[in-house]
C-alpha cells in the first residue's frame, strides 16, 4: 500500500509588542491586531465596516468616532458611554496613531474597558507608527508537494523543492531580522514537516528541505538569542488545507491517510493555528529553538491494529 504524505512551508512572523522585562500580559491577542490593508479594503468596499472609534489625538480614518485620549478618565468614561448601545458582537475597531504601542498611554485602558464590558469582536488597528514590528505573512503557503524518489527526482525538481520549502524561509528570515534586530525583541514561527522527523518512502527532496529548516531555527535561535528573538517550528502532518486538497478530495488517498495515524484522523488548521499562536505569545517567552510534531502521534508511536 504505497504512503502519501504532503509538507507545506509556513512562516509567521510576529513581534512581542511589550518590553522584555514586562509582567504583565497586553490585553489584546495577536488576533485582534488589525492590519491597515484589511480595514482598507472593508472600507473601499463597503461591506463589513466595523464601527471605527478613535482613542487617540486625532481623527484621522474616514467615518471614525473620536472620543479624545483615552489616557484620561473622561475619556474612558465617553467611550464607555458610547458602547452602551453597541451589541457585544459589534464588530469594533479602537486606534490611536500617536506612537509605537509599547509606549501609547491611550490603548491599554480602552482595550482594557472593552473586554471588561464583555465585547467578543473588538480590535486594534494596527497603524505605521504603532508597530514594532508586525509582518504577518496571513495564510502564506508555500511549499513542494513532488513526492517521488530520489532516482526519479530531477535537477530542475530539486533545486525547486530546495527553494520553495528552505531558500524562502532564509530570505523571509533575513527580511525579518533587519527590524526585528532594531527592537530587540520578536517571535518567528516556520513549518517543517513530519516527513522531515521519520523515514518516509519517495520523500528525499522534502524531507531535506524540511530538515533544513528545522536545522536553520536552532541556529538561529542561538545566533540572536542575546537580542531576544525567538525562533521555532511546528511540524505538522496532512493537514485539511487548500494545498493538501490533491490528496483530501481524493477518498481512497484521504482514507488512506487517516488509516496511518494513530488517531484516524488528519490535522486540521486550527490544531496548527492553535500551537502557532501559543508560541507567538509571551505565554511561550522561554521556548525557542524548538520543533514540535503535529500528526496525531504517526512519527512517535506504533498504534493498535483498529477492530
Amino acid at each position: 500500500m504505497k504512503k502519501i504524505y504532503f509538507s507545506i512551508l509556513l512562516l509567521i512572523i510576529t513581534s512581542c509588542n511589550q518590553s522584555q522585562n514586562s509582567k504583565t500580559q497586553e490585553p489584546w491577542g495577536v488576533s485582534q491586531l488589525l492590519e491597515p490593508k484589511l480595514l482598507s479594503y472593508k472600507i473601499k468596499s463597503g461591506k463589513d465596516i466595523p464601527k471605527i472609534i478613535s482613542i487617540g489625538p486625532g481623527v484621522v480614518i474616514k467615518n471614525s468616532i473620536g472620543i479624545g485620549e483615552c489616557r484620561y478618565n473622561k475619556n474612558i468614561e465617553k467611550l464607555k458611554s458610547l458602547v452602551s448601545d453597541y451589541k457585544k458582537d459589534d464588530k469594533i475597531v479602537l486606534y490611536c496613531g500617536c506612537c509605537p504601542f509599547k509606549n501609547c498611554p491611550n490603548i491599554r485602558p480602552a482595550f482594557t474597558l472593552m473586554n471588561k464590558l464583555g465585547f467578543k469582536n473588538h480590535k486594534l488597528f494596527l497603524g505605521k507608527k504603532n508597530k514594532i514590528l508586525f509582518s504577518l505573512i496571513p495564510g502564506l503557503t508555500i511549499g513542494s508537494i513532488i513526492i517521488k524518489p530520489a532516482h526519479l527526482t530531477n535537477q530542475a525538481q530539486w533545486l525547486d523543492t530546495l527553494n520553495l520549502n528552505l531558500s524562502s524561509a532564509f530570505y523571509a528570515m533575513k527580511e525579518a531580522l533587519a527590524i526585528m534586530q532594531k527592537q530587540s525583541n520578536g517571535s518567528l514561527i516556520f513549518y517543517s514537516s513530519t516527513a522531515a522527523r521519520i523515514g518516509i518512502p519517495n520523500h528525499e527532496a522534502i524531507a531535506a528541505s524540511k530538515a533544513g529548516i528545522e536545522a536553520l531555527v536552532r541556529s538561529a535561535a542561538a545566533s540572536y538569542s542575546n537580542r531576544n528573538i525567538r525562533f521555532n517550528c511546528i511540524a505538522p502532518g496532512l493537514t485539511d488545507t487548500d494545498l493538501a486538497k490533491p490528496i483530501t478530495s481524493n477518498p481512497q488517498a484521504l482514507e488512506i491517510s487517516k488509516k496511518m495515524s494513530p488517531l484516524n484522523a488528519i490535522a486540521q488548521p486550527e490544531d496548527i493555528a492553535s500551537l502557532t499562536a501559543w508560541l507567538a505569545s509571551d505565554a511561550a517567552k522561554f521556548v525557542t529553538g524548538q520543533c514540535f510534531t503535529v500528526d496525531g502521534g504517526l512519527s512517535a508511536t506504533v498504534p493498535k491494529p483498529r477492530a
